[in-house]
């Protein structure tokens, strides 16, 4: 597969603003994923039919934007838009693979790239390691290198058209923001990244990957989770405990339940079992 740079048409751009229909000013409010793929906005309106109020709206890849729908106060048309890219595009996301995703961790703020979880993810979710690109124009992986100081900074190679290869890094600011994120996915998955882990270089998640380098194309992709890890994932959220694991360790909050359902399936099992009586 030949992956290149700036070969994604769709990316979105920094200070991009939806249009917000007739009678609607300026979005007062848009998040729009990393992808570009999905996007929510409100904006105040006011015509002789609602008066003085406030429209939101939302695009999928699948749905247009339509007319949009009205609120009376603002405060619920921000709801609607937090609503849509918070609940609906992840599920969306997940029944249009047919498998668990990782969260989504990165999006565009009003046109500024935010970081609006900053948990760590499961490492099993990040993209496979890429050999060193062969093809003229193309781009590899993207991983974080040690600077001999404790902290990392991200990379990748692209194959010049006369065959020696570039270091390419992310902007200055880009990386700055992205920094706390991959460092905590580094440390929050010690122990899982194998025996041979010499502590110089690590791969780093899709969304970090993407925002980095935004505009590659095809973009990275997260792995899917075997089966075993899938299905922590989802008694995870059948628990309603946020957030995916790390590198398969429960967190307190786990601990206690798993100890709340062992508790419950103790008692199950004595209730089953005869009682011995002396005689």
């Amino acid at each position: 597969m030949k992956r290149i740079e700036n070969g994604n048409p769709n990316a979105p751009r920094p200070g991009m603003i939806r249009d917000a229909g007739i009678h609607a000013r300026s979005p007062a409010y848009e998040r729009t994923s990393l992808d570009g793929n999905y996007t929510a906005w409100y904006a105040p309106v006011a015509n002789t039919v609602v008066g003085k109020a406030f429209k939101s709206w939302s695009m999928a890849p699948n749905a247009l934007a339509g007319s949009g729908m009205i609120h009376r106060e603002e405060d619920a048309a921000r709801r609607a838009v937090d609503y849509f890219m918070d609940v609906s595009v992840p599920r969306q996301r997940e029944e249009g693979a047919g498998h668990t995703l990782p969260p989504d961790r990165l999006e565009y703020v009003n046109g500024q790239l935010t970081i609006i979880d900053t948990s760590a993810q499961y490492s099993r979710y990040f993209s496979a390691p890429e050999p060193t690109p062969e093809e003229p124009g193309s781009v590899g992986g993207v991983v974080a290198v040690a600077n001999g100081l404790g902290r990392y900074h991200l990379r990748r190679h692209k194959r010049l058209e006369d065959g020696s290869l570039q270091v390419q890094r992310p902007e200055p600011e880009v990386e700055a923001l992205l920094e706390p994120l991959y460092t905590n996915d580094i440390y929050a998955n010690d122990g899982n990244w194998g025996a041979d882990d010499d502590r110089r270089w690590y791969p780093v998640a899709a969304d970090v990957a993407n925002a980095a380098f935004r505009g590659t194309y095809p973009p990275y992709e997260p792995r899917r989770l075997y089966q075993d890890d899938e299905a922590l994932v989802l008694r995870r959220r059948r628990a309603g405990i946020v957030g995916d694991p790390i590198a398969g360790r429960p967190n307190e909050e786990e601990r206690l339940y798993e100890q709340r359902m062992q508790h419950l399936d103790d008692k199950a099992r004595q209730r089953d079992v005869p009682e011995a009586y002396e005689l």
